[in-house]
């Protein structure tokens, strides 16, 4: 888990995650794997022009992404296609 979070490393963060879907914008929480290994990613919900939500079926499963830990290197690696993604700047510990 990220081990001493900082506006940097969230970046980075959020940088990797929205590298590996394909530049999409991404909204992280500040305690993003901070707690765990495991990071989720859903889909965001379709919303009318007022804000409301659509009802209706979301399409696409969540992505699912797991921090990993090499030596010094922290890794962020995307389950769903098994890429990984070096996150520059952060420090994480084995769980």
């Amino acid at each position: 888990m990220i081990t001493h979070p900082t506006p940097e490393s969230r970046a980075a963060l959020a940088a990797a995650v929205s590298q590996a879907l394909n530049g999409a914008p991404v909204t992280l929480a500040d305690d993003a794997l901070s707690k765990t290994d495991t990071l989720i990613i859903e889909r965001e919900h379709p919303r009318d022009g007022s804000g409301q939500l659509l009802n209706g079926r979301v399409r696409g499963l969540a992505e699912q992404f797991q921090l990993v830990k090499a030596g010094d290197q922290c890794s962020l690696v995307h389950l769903r296609t098994e890429r990984h993604f070096t996150l520059a700047g952060v420090t994480c510990s084995a769980l």
